[in-house]
Formats: structure tokens, sequence, C-alpha cells
């Protein structure tokens, strides 16, 4: 099957290599591209057209993760929402001006159309017309209700064209609807790397995957890695397989870093950064006992405003589906929010 998506073709070339663990259950690259060409023959039997908004209700599953793919090789704007509350749900489909959702159970998805078609918003209809696919992802809401984000997908994943193939098994902590998440699953699947995928994001969960499937690189936040060391879970389990933990999404207290570091210190403990708007940045930490970073993205532009971060980068979104935006200068500089 001829695919529009570079990654697909990736996929193919790496064959059996592990792509993806899943409920202990391991898949080959080769399995991914199969589970994508069949969702891409269900996408057409159900008559989703190129350029349809389509939500997936679920968090990462391999299935999730393949339908994924698909929907961005048929090029359509796609929509992640891990809720299960009926009220956000609707909230959220009625933001990014859904057009389908798509249910996942046991491995196979249900389709539902919503509604009568109506004008899209013009960042949407954007995409339509140049046939691209998109990504829309929601703001926190912590300040009243949450942003719709579009992102340019291709062009997203365009960003990790040319990484060379490694192997490293990564765990996928942050979740679906969040751009770290997308950010890890991109990176991995580009490099032919492993993603573990946890059940639940408990520590004894996760704990038990590290040992079982010899994880190699633990992304999580700050609040899980408190609780990881306060359940003592770390000295229950064999730790040994990571080489890295990295933290980012909320502020990291010095104290637990050197907790941190005095419980692993052959690790190398990274500090992330990033934005939904603008995507995960590289960043260079002073050393793995230091919350001192330095911004080291090649796509990305930064200068300081009033003591005010200000982000320009070529991943950032194409703008807000239910918000003004203030955020953005007219020239196209992000400002954060973030006092450095």
């Amino acid at each position: 099957m001829q695919h529009h998506c570079w990654m697909i073709d990736r996929f193919s070339a790496l064959g059996e290599k592990r792509a993806n663990i899943f409920d202990d259950t391991a898949y080959s690259y080769a399995d991914l591209g199969r589970q994508i060409d069949n969702d891409l023959k269900h996408i057409a039997e159900e008559g989703i057209e190129s350029g349809a908004v389509v939500a997936i209700n679920s968090d990462y599953t391999f299935e999730a993760i393949a339908l994924f793919f698909a929907l961005a090789d048929n090029k359509n704007i796609i929509v992640p929402i891990i809720s299960n509350t009926s009220e956000e749900i609707a909230s959220r489909l009625k933001s990014a001006e859904a057009d389908y959702i798509i249910s996942l159970d046991n491995g196979r998805f249900a389709v539902r159309k919503l509604g009568a078609d109506t004008p899209k918003h013009a960042y949407i209809h954007k995409l339509i017309l140049e046939k691209r696919s998109g990504l829309v992802l929601f703001s926190s809401g912590s300040t009243g209700e949450p942003k719709a984000m579009l992102h340019d997908l291709d062009r997203l994943m365009e960003g990790y064209k040319g990484r060379n193939e490694k192997e490293i098994n990564t765990l996928i902590f942050l979740t679906f609807d969040h751009i770290g998440g997308i950010d890890t699953l991109l990176r991995l699947l580009s490099i032919g790397g492993t993603v573990t995928i946890p059940t639940s994001r408990q520590p004894e969960e996760v704990s038990r995957l590290i040992e079982r499937h010899q994880v190699n690189v633990l992304p999580s936040s700050p609040t899980f890695l408190n609780l990881l060391l306060l359940s003592g879970l770390h000295q229950k389990y064999d730790f040994s397989s990571l080489k890295i933990i990295a933290f980012g999404a909320e502020p990291m207290p010095e104290s637990l870093l050197l907790r941190l570091r005095g419980f692993f210190p052959d690790l190398e403990l990274q500090q992330k950064f990033g934005t939904s708007e603008t995507n995960a940045i590289t960043v260079t930490s002073r050393s793995s006992d230091s919350l001192f970073m330095k911004l080291d993205e090649p796509n990305l532009k930064h200068k300081v405003i009033d003591g005010e971060l200000w982000l320009k980068s070529k991943t950032q979104v194409l703008g807000y589906l239910n918000a003004s935006m203030e955020s953005f200068t007219e020239d196209g500089w992000f400002k954060t929010g973030d006092l450095v």
C-alpha cells in the first residue's frame, strides 16, 4: 500500500525490530505497519474523508498508535481525547469542530459521525486546502476553558526526519493528549526505538515495567518521581537497565533533584522543557544535580522581554480554535508567561 506519511515507510524498513510493548505484549514495526494498513482500509470503509477532524477517545495503546498514523496518512486532523467524562468529551469535540469520534475497544474501533457539516475555522480550512494532516491539543485549562491548539502534524513529523537508528527502550509516561507524550512517541519511532506503554501510571506498574522489559529511559514528572521515592519501589524492583530519568511538565524542587541524585548516582537526570504551543524543545543541563538549563534547539528562536521568555518555533501551533491569539505577537513570537 502506498503511503503519504514518511514515518510509515520508515516502519516498513525497520521490519521485525520491536516497536511497542503494551500489556506485556511486544509488537514489531512490521506488526505496526500491518495494523496501520488495516486501519486505513477501515477508515475508507467508514467514509472518513481526507481533511475530516477525527477524535480518538483513548490513551496510548498499540491500536491507538496505529490509528494515529493511519489518520495522519489519510490527511485528517487528529484530536486525542483521553477523558472518560461525557461532558468534557463533548466540550472538546465542540471546540475542535470534530466530524467523527473513534472509540477503541479490545483492538476494534467504533466510529460515530458527529452532527451536520458546518464551516470550519480558518486554521483548519488552511490545512484542508493544503492537504496536510493536523493535530489538536488542549491546554490544561487551569485558568479557564482549555485552549484548543491546532498543529500542522506534517510539519511536526518532518522535524524528526533524518535521525540515526538507535537501540533504546523508553517508557511513554506523558499522555496521548500531551505534547510531551506526542514528542516521545514521534522521537522514539523515528529512530527505531521501543515505546513501552504502561497500563497505568502508578509507581508500582511503572517499576514493574522497568524491570520486566529493561526500560532505558523514564520520562516523568517531579510529582511522580517524589511518589516513587516515597514508595521505596526503586529498591524492590531492578532498575539497572535505566540510563536516563527525564523530568518536566512542572517545576522540579531542588531538594527532590538532590534526593534523586543520591538514590540514582549513576543515572543521567535530564531536564525537559517545552510548551503545547511550540512542541518539546531540546535543552542542555549543566549537570544532573543542577536545575540550570540552556535552550539548545536549532529550530527555535528565543528572547527575554521584561523578564518573560518569548519563543518562536518552526513547529509552533497554527493558532487557537477557541481563543484569541493575544499570547502571540503579530510577527509570531509566543509569550510563554515563564519568568527567567
